[in-house]
């Protein structure tokens, strides 16, 4: 929980502006937390996966997802160590 809004909405804006994400944009959210910041660039992106190791972070992310209508959200509740070649493995060129 971020109790100082503004300047949280300030700093999402400026990843979503640093990371570059556009249409074609696979955004890999690591330690995502409750989805925040990928659920505030999602509109922007192709597709966002969220990692997180706590189970009921990733079901408030997929409760967050689900409130703002994402289509292109996916979260895995696991150690990013344990998946991150199994993710990355489809986009690998």
């Amino acid at each position: 929980l971020q109790v100082n809004s503004g300047q949280c909405n300030k700093l999402y804006t400026l990843i979503g502006k640093l990371s570059n994400v556009d249409e074609n944009t696979i955004f890999l959210d690591i330690c995502s937390g409750i989805g925040t910041i990928g659920i505030c660039i999602a509109s922007k992106a192709k597709k966002i996966i969220g990692v997180e190791i706590i189970d009921k972070a990733i079901e408030d992310s997929k409760y967050n997802a689900e409130l703002n209508k994402l289509e292109n959200t996916e979260y895995i509740c696991n150690k990013v160590e344990n998946v991150i070649a199994e993710i990355i493995k489809p986009y690998a060129g």
